[in-house]
C-alpha cells in the first residue's frame, strides 16, 4: 500500500495512503514529491523526488466522486482509460507506471487517487504552446508541428474520441516534430451517438480556436481547424 508524502511541497506535514491498482515497474512503496508543477481545483501535478517522474493527484470536486470510484466512472479512471485508448488508436501518450485509489479514509483523505507517469521533458518534450510563442520558431517547423496535431485529431474524429480539454498546453512536442498528448481525459462515443459526438467535437475545436486571444494561431491554422470540425 503506497503512501504519498507531501511535506516537501506543502508547509504542513501531510500524507495519504492509497491502494495500488496497477504497477508496471518496481517503485518505492512511498513517494515523496519534490516540487509542484501545477495546482488547480481538479488536480495537482508534481515531480517525484526519487525518480523525477510525473505524479498526478486527482481531487474530488464533490462527494459523489468517491462513489464513482466503485463503478470506474470517476475522473481518475477517465484519465487513465483515456491514456490507454489514445495509445490504442495510434497516438503517443506518457507511459503510466503506477496507479492507486484512496479508499482508506484518513485525517488527510484529500485525493481520489493518483497515477505516476513518464516525465516527457526527460525526452526533450515541451508544450506546443511554448513552441508557438517562441519568436524564433521557424515557419517550417511550426507547419510540421501543426500538421502532426491535425493528423492526431483526425484519428480521434475517426474513432469517435473526444479530447475533453483541448488546448496547446496538453499537447507536447520535441524539436524534431514528435508530439504527445497529456491530461488524457477523453470521451469515447458509440456509433449510435455519432450525431452527439459531431456536435461535441465541433464545440471542442471551436473552444480551441477561441482559447487564445493574442493572435497565437494564424489564418491558415484557423482555417484548417474549422475544416476539421466540418462533417
Amino acid at each position: 500500500m503506497p503512501s504519498l508524502s507531501l511535506s516537501n511541497v506543502f508547509n504542513a506535514p501531510c500524507s495519504q495512503s492509497f491502494i495500488t491498482t496497477f504497477t508496471q515497474q518496481p517503485l518505492k512503496p512511498n513517494h515523496t514529491l519534490e516540487s509542484i508543477i501545477h495546482d488547480s481545483p481538479p488536480s495537482i501535478v508534481a515531480i517525484t523526488q526519487e525518480d523525477q517522474h510525473i505524479l498526478k493527484l486527482i481531487k474530488p470536486r464533490s462527494w459523489h466522486e468517491y462513489f464513482k470510484l466503485f463503478w470506474r466512472h470517476s475522473r481518475y479512471h477517465k484519465e487513465i482509460k483515456g491514456n490507454l485508448l489514445l495509445r490504442r488508436i495510434g497516438l503517443q501518450v506518457p507511459e503510466i507506471y503506477e496507479t492507486g485509489i484512496g479508499l482508506i479514509p484518513t485525517s488527510h483523505y484529500d485525493y481520489l487517487g493518483f497515477y505516476i507517469m513518464e516525465n516527457l521533458k526527460k525526452r526533450g518534450f515541451e508544450t506546443v504552446l511554448d513552441y508557438f510563442r517562441d519568436p524564433d520558431l521557424s515557419p517550417a517547423y511550426r507547419q510540421k508541428l501543426f500538421a502532426s496535431m491535425i493528423a492526431d485529431l483526425e484519428k480521434m474524429r475517426k474513432h469517435l474520441v473526444l479530447f475533453n480539454d483541448l488546448h496547446l498546453r496538453n499537447i507536447m512536442a520535441t524539436p524534431n516534430g514528435e508530439i504527445a498528448w497529456i491530461d488524457t481525459g477523453v470521451t469515447h462515443f458509440h456509433w449510435y451517438s455519432r450525431k452527439k459526438f459531431q456536435k461535441k467535437f465541433r464545440d471542442s475545436v471551436s473552444r480551441l480556436i477561441n482559447y487564445y486571444d493574442d493572435n497565437l494561431l494564424n489564418e491558415s491554422e484557423l482555417q484548417r481547424l474549422k475544416a476539421l470540425a466540418t462533417f
